[in-house]
């Protein structure tokens, strides 16, 4: 089993992050995003890829549990 795969089984086991903590984890990356400015260039490399994991995984809680924390655009194909 990879990585990847080991992640996403034991996400399914335990229950998901609550809405306060998705919120916490979603502005910590926030935050990391403008503090990495202060780094040199590879050190901000290694803190941008931190920082889209970490948005990836309140976006999905987010997403799942229907928290409401992430803005989202309506169906793109209703847009004329």
């Amino acid at each position: 089993m990879s990585e990847t795969q080991a992640v996403a089984a034991a996400g399914r086991q335990e229950p998901a992050a609550d809405r306060d903590t998705v919120n916490q984890l979603a502005s910590l990356a926030s935050d990391l995003d403008w503090i990495k400015l202060r780094f040199n260039h590879a050190d901000q490399v290694q803190i941008a890829r931190s920082v889209h994991l970490m948005h990836g995984v309140a976006t999905r809680i987010d997403k799942e549990q229907q928290y409401g924390l992430y803005w989202r655009e309506d169906d793109e194909d209703d847009v004329l």
